[in-house]
């Protein structure tokens, strides 16, 4: 699942309260983690994550492994080193 705040909806918050709100959610469906892949260097994506309590892992499953390699074809590395977050649900 991928997300993004469009411009005219943003107002201070609202991206925080879309990741609580897929946290909680995975909770309710039984999940211990929530994953997801960012870029590593632009200040509004991995710090954001970070201060919500991810962390970046190295890829475990063949899923995430798949994904990096989905954003290799699509060339996202050109604009930035990509990494995979980890948040454990409490």
């Amino acid at each position: 699942m991928g997300h993004s705040i469009h411009d005219s909806t943003d107002s201070p918050g609202n991206a925080g309260r879309l990741v609580d709100a897929a946290k909680v959610e995975a909770r309710i469906r039984g999940h211990r983690t929530l994953t997801l892949r960012t870029s590593a260097d632009i200040p509004w994506n991995a710090p954001f994550y970070a201060k919500r309590g991810f962390v970046e892992v190295e890829s475990r499953t063949e899923f995430h492994r798949e994904l990096a390699a989905v954003e290799e074809r699509l060339e996202l590395p050109a604009w930035g080193r990509r990494i995979l977050m980890e948040a454990v649900l409490r």
